[in-house]
């Protein structure tokens, strides 16, 4: 082999990147022939490749043509029989001659050509070729043996050769070693292991991104929630197939573990207690169901399981049946058949077993060999001679979902939203833990079942000594690119997820779907001290397998265990019985299957919803409700399919299910084993009575999931005879069932009675308040399990009046005698036996996406239309004082509503001796419509509205004439044929003997006398008004509320024609004598020592109203400066108190989270849901608080919180110190009317009417910079870099106060450095900040007179170059309908961009933009390219100044792929000044990364401008990188532009979690990673290059990104910032700002080469510190640097 140059073998980069040293590799691609191995079919390339051209260079200076010396191709293919197996070589004569690679037989799932090809230049450290083998990420069954070929002579001085790694280079850069490392000097080539083909190489140590070589490696084969249904029939043999087949690629470094509900009750659970399944398997026919379960897993050689929750469903005997073997005769045929029982462990640390005699006497020791049989907190596996701890933990709510009988459990109470609580259950973990760690156990796996892979997230953070985590219970699908999921399964995160310990060590949370749809496989290293190694691990090899049988045939389909053949089909036997029986039929798929079931209503879920509640009304008809949690219907019935040939989950057909034609079971027939299935845990049903306010509290706990979002969670409810709407973004409660929830927007009772007549729909919430009667009682059926047990935590025991009745019987009658009646299967097949029974009676539903749901309906996903706006009667006025002048009748519905057909009709007794039954008054209403105010007003001719104040004309004149003497029926009728005088109840038996009419639209009774006088003829009865009849009725909330009484005087709650008034919230009920001051409410904390209370006669004086509350404050206080004297009342709509009344106010104690406790935000306490009796009015306000000096001092101007470690709401995570925390100051105020004097402005205006600012002058600040901003930056003892250290270092400047706009005032317009007088208002808090609500103007504005700069630096000289960056906000030449107009041109953003390019930074030579939209701006019509944005704005630049521009970009490749505003497409892009500066090289486009490449004697691109790795996951939804190359004076530049992810994510500054957390600060740093391997690139070619990289990082210097970016986390320091070469002050380095923080998120970084051009720098302030006006171009300033390049 010919010795070719170090350089071949430098840095890897790309395929293509080096076009002329490819060309000579592939020239005489008919090399020198060479022998096959033995067994090998050697089929060569049919065509040869074309050869590749070199791209001519772009530089003005000629590259010196490059003749390769002509050598024997190196490429090769070869066929391998997949059964026989055997060997590849490669081509004699070439580089690769000595390669070699060994396939056992069946190594290869189906035989395949193998290629492969040299790929150059390798990475640094490479001393050999590397070599691509092909297909790439093929998988092996068994490890096949590779041997690669290095050149000694490359080998560097002072490295032994026996030290040299075969490693594969991963996608991202890693070198990873092979497995059983060899290294042949005599034939200059090292062999190792590999399960997968990629790119391979011989590396000397101390290659940089060399991983270390594993001390042991581990294949854990992982697996949970089995919970067996129809599925595992087919999926359970298969499941083991691929299990297998994985495990025998390692045999003896494979583990195998499963974590948790390894059984679920069910088809599949009881077929193990039938006789036929018995004597099939070998066993006592002792009716013990879940035996198949069990010992499938004992055939998969499972060595240890966690405990999950449904393990307990049939309480804890049945447990101890399934883990105890069994040696009974327990059929009495005088045989012993035994049970084996489990053969693995059972593990669970925070379950304390001694309790429960069903399960005490399997307890064994922690930290032994698992035993059979047995119960334990932790095992020690031995695995290839290496001791791995293995401990469980079961879900803390397990005592909520499931029956543990007497078992302990711990934590208790447990809420997964409170950090507390996680630390308590991580203390309970960590114990055991510690133990194992004492034993010197240093590879440690936690089984942790937690339903929620949040919580395994959370514990990852907070163990130390745990390596791996498999989660259990939520069923989280986590796969990587590489794997192959099933048909229409779409992974909901990476796999695995890498996240850090306590003490900063690796962690891997693993998981996959369960149901044996997949097994989780992950090959991982550890070094010699048990650390993992994630450098270790390959995504091919790694990640869910699906065991569909696509899956299997990935794998050459192997063989399923003989043993789970054996126990399926015994199990199939008894099933297919099941499938026989046939009791309904569906057109449709029916979801019921996770998420769906879980967070929106879907068909099925109303199905049996339904099926409950005509159960239940078939025995008490008065039944209206049925509600049942989502987690109880375990699976769809039907079928999930793709059409073969695609991948594409849009493809994805959701079926009814399929026929099995040996069951007799055709399509669409639904079975005994489909009701099984779906319904496993066949609950109960129970009646019982709830109230209106119950009704919504029990939704409220269904919907009150964490955060704003989507529902995930069993306790969804599924529902039947009602409609409801919630907001997720409203406060909710969380999953304890504790919080004050405010979801329920909209409840409506479809029908008040039931199947019972009479009834109608009653509205319960409207706009989010209930109405009506509070404790109007309806009948509801629920599942015995949510009523019996509080189950899903449903606080069904609180109901104040249930009246249960259990209705579930154990005969087994009817048409179906499956399962008990009334049980939820009987209930459901009784259900579809009546109703759907065939396919000509077919259920036909189809499921639909939350969007079109009608029964809950999710408010993030659709409008609220619970209530139905039909047409009702609103309001009627039937007497007044004196003469009845004013007599009317209105109605409301939908605008525009045509009256074709309707009449209005009064009933009563005419003025006759006949007791009632008499048509009085017909008003036929045929050609009118509603007015398109959505009211309908008919009165007499003498009617003025003027007699009502808010009143309007009528829209139809009548002689109206009612009687209001007695009772009296108003109808409104459709299809009238009746006669006025007609009487319809002749016998006066109050039942009406004819109804000329076909329909009644609406009804209300006026009562005089109850039980008495004339007959009434309706069900929506009013009245009496004292001994009278109403002489005015209306509704609340227009057309939906019931009736009220209203004011006999006219004008009293009139409103004829107009809106109707909303209803009052419903009066609280609170204890007597339970009261107490606003300071005893507000306690000594962040939250209420009341919290949850009801209370009444809380005194104070209101100080400001907002629009759906007010503020009150005590009119004395307690003298305690540490407790508020104020607080927030919460009416949900505009208060009717005014300032300055005095009230007392009954309500609840809550805290109300602004965007849910997610967010980060702090709470408010408030109270709610009461009432407010003015005691008096006009009275003076109590005394504003002075905040400065003479007043209230803020403690600190540096640090915001100095005690807290977790959430400063949560009293064990803090100390509340007001004296010394300005946290803890502010919260000291809430509430509190305030005043501050001589606030200097420490930001401008911003938009939404917010100002910051510093009381007494700035007397109190630190950090001022020269402008009078306020910077925010590094205190002394601050870190820089700031890699792996706390926030303690930065000053976050907490002296900053914040005006914003109040009730009926606005805060003035000021730029940074303004003085403002004064400001009095009300402390409150929102958007992550406490703030100071006007309450009055403020006073005397003394402008600075700050102007926009004009840089230093600007102008050209014939050796100087310019560089600027500039983000421009969104920038693009379109008028788009975004809510609010947004129109760049038209608002002077180009003209001011313009002028701050020419005028105040000198037209620079080149200037890097950030946020350049598409030409269309954020309509999304398919346009990518920013031609016509920057074309708008160069020419802007030419007419302002003359300044020439060209533009560079690279439009992205698809629509919405760059993250920022949907359809805007931002992106980054370049301007320069052709006359000065050569854009060098071919552009290239949104898909091709570019990479550097040797340019002559100068570093060029692959693509000029390119963009960095844009296929990488940093950038995946982000902006990418863009790079180019320029000339200047004949010297090259490299300039990479960009914009890193935005702070999403990051809790506020003044939020609960202290210190802030950085949000989004991973991916930056991914980003950085990324951008300083490409920048590594350009160096490895030429130390010398010079670069620049510029751009919006939204990130401070000191903060981890960065130094990962510069290379100061490593210690390379390859880029150094500007404003630190250049000593620029911390208090001057800004470009925007934040919340009244000036703060530098863009930066300018140079390469060492570079520094020694006299580099300049200058922050240009033109935008931040100045108010939103015409020249203001973005909310970021540019920056400007200038070089000195002489040619």
């Amino acid at each position: 082999m010919s010795s070719l140059p170090f350089a071949r073998y430098g840095r890897w980069l790309i395929v293509l990147t080096l076009p002329i040293a490819v060309a000579a590799c592939e020239s005489d691609n008919n090399a020198t022939p060479f022998e096959p191995a033995p067994g090998i079919d050697i089929t060569p390339t049919a065509t040869p490749p074309p050869a590749v051209t070199p791209t001519p260079s772009a530089s003005p200076t000629p590259t010196p043509a490059v003749t390769p010396t002509p050598s024997p191709a190196a490429d090769f293919s070869q066929q391998v029989n997949a059964a026989a197996g055997g060997s590849v070589v490669g081509p004699v004569g070439t580089e690769l001659e000595g390669l070699r690679a060994v396939f056992p037989a069946g190594a290869l799932a189906n035989t395949a050509t193998i290629t492969g090809s040299i790929i150059a230049p390798g990475p640094v450290g490479a001393v050999g070729p590397m070599v691509n083998f092909g297909p790439d990420g093929t998988l092996f069954n068994q490890p096949v043996r590779l041997s690669v070929p290095f050149d000694p002579s490359l080998i560097p001085a002072g490295v032994d050769p026996a030290d040299l790694q075969l490693v594969k280079v991963n996608a991202d850069g890693a070198l990873a070693p092979l497995m059983n490392i060899e290294v042949d000097m005599a034939n200059s080539r090292v062999s190792g292991d590999t399960l997968s083909f990629s790119r391979f190489v011989v590396v000397a140590p101390g290659a940089p991104n060399l991983v270390p070589t594993p001390a042991f490696l581990l294949q854990l084969l992982h697996a949970a929630d089995f919970e067996a249904g129809g599925p595992a029939l087919e999926d359970a043999p298969r499941f083991s197939a691929v299990w297998t087949q994985l495990a025998d690629a390692m045999p003896d470094r494979t583990l195998r573990l499963l974590s948790g509900d390894n059984y679920i009750p069910g088809p599949f659970y009881s077929g193990s207690n039938d006789a036929g399944f018995a004597d099939a398997v070998g066993l006592e026919d002792d009716g013990q169901g879940g035996r198949a379960d069990i010992l499938i897993a004992n055939a998969l050689g499972v060595r240890a399981s966690s405990f999950g929750n449904h393990e307990f469903d049939l309480g804890t005997a049945q447990v101890g049946n399934l883990i105890r073997p069994n040696s009974v005769d327990a059929d009495g045929d005088g045989t012993i058949e035994p049970y084996a029982g489990t053969q693995f462990a059972y593990l669970s640390t925070n379950l304390d077993f001694a309790p429960d005699a069903n399960l005490a006497d399997l307890v064994v020791a922690d930290g032994a060999a698992p035993q059979p049989a047995s119960i334990a907190g932790s095992v020690v596996i031995e695995v290839d001679g290496e001791s791995i701890g293995v401990v469980g933990a079961t879900t803390p709510t397990l005592r909520s979902i499931s029956s543990p009988g007497k078992v302990g459990v711990a934590p208790m109470p447990f809420n997964a939203e409170n950090a507390a609580d996680l630390d308590a259950l991580a203390a309970e973990i960590q114990t055991t833990v510690d133990a194992l760690l004492g034993q010197d156990i240093d590879k440690v796996i936690l089984l942790a079942h937690m339903q929620q892979i949040a919580i395994e997230r959370a514990l990852a953070s907070r163990l130390i000594g745990v390596d791996i985590i498999v989660a259990g219970g939520s069923n989280t699908l986590l796969a990587d690119d590489s794997d192959v999921l099933r048909a229409g399964d779409v992974s909901a995160d990476t796999y695995p997820l890498e996240l850090v310990s306590a003490i900063g060590e690796p962690v891997l949370v693993v998981n996959t779907d369960g149901n044996y749809r997949y097994v989780g496989r992950l090959l991982v290293g550890f070094d010699e001290m048990g650390v993992l190694l994630p450098g270790t691990l390959d995504p091919t090899v790694n990640g869910a397998f699906a065991t569909d049988a696509a899956g299997v045939e990935r794998l050459g389909n192997p063989d399923p265990l003989a043993e789970v053949v054996t126990l399926v089909g015994a199990v199939s036997d008894v099933i297919i019985g099941r499938e026989s029986n046939i009791l309904g039929n569906t057109a449709v798929y029916l979801e019921g299957a996770r998420p769906a079931i879980r967070q929106q209503e879907t068909n099925l879920g109303n199905l049996t919803a339904d099926a409950n509640l005509a159960a239940a009304q078939a025995v008490e008809p008065s039944v209206a409700i049925s509600i049942k949690n989502g987690g109880g219907i375990r699976a769809a019935i039907g079928e999930v399919v793709i059409p073969a040939g695609s991948n594409d989950p849009n493809d994805v057909q959701r079926l009814p299910p399929q026929a099995i034609p040996a069951a007799g079971k055709a399509e669409g027939d639904i079975s005994q084993f489909d009701i099984e299935t779906t319904l496993a845990f066949n609950n109960g049903l129970s009646i019982i009575s709830v109230t209106a306010a119950e009704l919504r509290e029990l939704l409220e706990h269904g919907v009150g999931f964490e955060g704003p979002g989507e529902v995930q969670q069993g306790r969804f409810p599924q529902i039947g005879g009602i409609r409801f709407s919630f907001d997720p973004l409203q406060p909710g409660r969380d999953s304890a069932g504790a919080g004050n929830g405010q979801r329920i927007r909209s409840l409506v009772v479809e029908d008040s009675n039931g199947a019972t007549a009479g009834g109608e729909e009653d509205v319960i919430v409207e706009n989010g308040v209930l109405v009506g009667d509070p404790d109007r009682v309806f009948r509801m059926v629920s599942l015995d399990f949510l009523v019996g047990n509080d189950g899903d935590g449903y606080p069904f025991s609180s109901l104040s009046a249930p009246n249960r009745v259990d209705i579930t019987a154990e005969t087994m009658s009817g048409t179906a005698t499956f399962a008990p009646d009334n049980s939820e299967q009987d209930a459901l097949a009784e259900f579809l036996l009546a109703r759907f029974p065939n396919a000509e009676s077919t259920f036909s539903l189809a499921e639909t996406p939350p969007e079109n749901d009608t029964r809950v309906q999710n408010l993030a996903r659709r409008d609220d239309t619970v209530i139905t706006p039909r047409l009702r009667i609103s309001e009627s006025r039937i007497d007044q004082p004196s003469a009845d002048n004013d007599e009317y009748f209105e109605l409301s519905g939908p605008a525009g509503m045509s009256l074709e057909g309707l009449s209005y009709l009064v009933i009563g007794d005419d003025g006759s001796a006949s007791p009632g039954g008499v048509i009085e008054a017909v008003v036929p209403l045929t050609g009118s419509m509603v007015a398109g105010d959505g009211q309908f007003l008919v009165a007499e001719a003498t009617y003025d509205p003027a007699r009502f104040g808010s009143a309007r004309a009528a829209d139809l004149i009548a002689d109206l004439n009612f009687e209001n003497s007695d009772n009296v029926t108003h109808l409104l009728v459709r299809g009238f044929t009746g006669a006025n005088g007609q009487d319809l109840d002749s016998n006066d038996d109050g039942v009406l003997d004819t109804q000329p009419w076909d329909e009644v639209v609406d009804s209300v009774a006026l009562v005089e006398t109850v039980d008495s006088g004339d007959p009434v003829y309706g069900s929506n009865r009013v009245g009496p008004d004292g001994s009278f009849v109403p002489g005015h009725v209306f509704r609340f909330n227009g057309n939906t509320a019931p009736f009220q009484i209203g004011g006999f005087d006219l004008g009293t709650d009139d409103s004829p024609g107009v809106g109707n008034p909303p209803a009052p919230e419903a009066p609280m009920e609170p204890e007597p004598g339970a009261t107490a001051r606003i300071f005893e409410i507000q306690g000594l904390g962040h939250t209420s020592p009341m919290l949850g209370m009801d209370l009444v006669d809380v005194p104070g004086i209101v100080t400001a109203t907002v629009g759906n509350g007010f503020y009150f404050q005590d009119a004395t206080g307690d003298g305690d400066a540490n407790t508020s004297d104020a607080l927030f009342v919460f009416t949900g709509s505009a208060p009717t108190v005014a300032v300055g009344d005095a009230v007392e106010v009954a309500g609840t104690v809550s805290e109300f989270y602004p965007g849910g406790m997610g967010t980060g935000n702090l709470p408010t306490t408030q109270l709610s849901g009461g009432s407010t009796t003015v005691i008096s009015s006009g009275n003076p306000l109590p005394a504003a608080a002075l905040i400065g000096d003479g007043g209230r001092i803020i403690p600190s101007s540096t640090v915001i919180d100095s005690d807290t470690a977790g959430r400063v709401d949560m009293a064990a995570q803090t100390t509340y110190n007001p004296d010394v925390d300005p946290i803890d100051f502010f919260e000291s105020l809430e509430a509190m009317r305030v005043r501050v004097v001589d606030l200097l402005a420490s930001s401008p205006t911003t938009r939404f009417g917010e100002v910051y600012g510093v009381v007494d002058g700035g007397a109190a600040g630190s950090g001022f910079n020269a402008r009078g901003g306020l910077s925010l930056g590094i205190l002394p003892g601050g870190v820089i870099p700031r890699i792996g250290e706390v926030d303690g270092g930065i000053d976050y400047n907490p002296e900053r106060v914040q005006l914003n706009n109040g009730p009926d005032v606005t805060v003035p317009s000021v730029n940074v450095g303004d003085l403002i007088a004064s400001a009095e208002g009300v402390i409150g808090y929102n958007f992550g900040n406490f703030e100071i609500l006007l309450t009055a103007p403020v006073g005397p504005i003394t402008p600075a007179g700050l102007t926009p700069e004009t840089s230093l630096l600007a102008g050209e000289t014939a050796d100087t170059l310019t560089v600027a960056t500039y983000n421009v906000l969104n920038l693009d030449p379109s008028v788009e309908p975004s809510g609010q107009v947004d129109d760049d041109v038209g608002n002077g953003r180009f003209a001011a961009i313009a002028g701050h390019i020419c005028t105040n930074l000198g037209a620079p030579d080149i200037v890097g933009l950030q946020e350049v939209q598409d030409g269309s701006g954020s309509v999304a019509d398919g346009t990518l390219s920013a031609e016509q944005t920057l074309t708008a704005l160069v020419d802007t630049v030419f007419d302002a100044c003359g300044a020439d521009y060209d533009f560079a970009e690279v439009a992205p490749a698809t629509e919405n792929e760059n993250g920022g505003q949907p359809g805007g497409n931002i992106r980054q892009a370049f301007l320069f000044d052709p006359a000065r500066v050569s854009l060098v090289g071919t552009p290239g486009d949104g898909m091709m990364a570019t990479m550097p490449q040797a340019d002559g004697s100068e570093v060029g691109l692959s693509f000029s401008p390119g963009l960095i790795a844009p296929d990488a996951p940093a950038f995946a939804g982000s902006r990418k990188p863009l790079a180019a190359a320029f000339d200047f004076n004949g010297r090259r530049l490299i300039v990479v532009n960009n914009h890193f992810s935005s702070k999403g994510g990051g809790t506020p500054l003044y939020g609960a979690v202290q210190p802030p957390v950085n949000g989004s600060e991973d991916e930056r740093i991914a980003q950085a990673t990324e951008v300083n391997r490409f920048i590594d690139d350009v160096l490895a070619i030429d130390a010398d290059a010079r670069v620049i990289v510029l751009g919006d990082f939204n990130e401070f210097d000191f903060e981890n990104p960065l130094p990962v970016l510069t290379g100061a986390d490593d210690g390379s320091h390859v880029l150094q910032n500007l404003y630190d070469v250049t000593g620029l002050p911390f208090t001057e380095r800004y470009t925007f700002n934040f919340e009244g923080n000036a703060q530098a998120l863009d930066h300018i970084y140079v390469s060492s080469a570079l520094l020694a051009a006299s580099p300049e720098v200058d922050l240009v302030h033109v935008n931040t510190e100045f108010a939103a006006d015409a020249m203001r171009g973005s909310d970021h300033d540019p920056v400007i640097s200038r070089f000195v390049l002489a040619p």
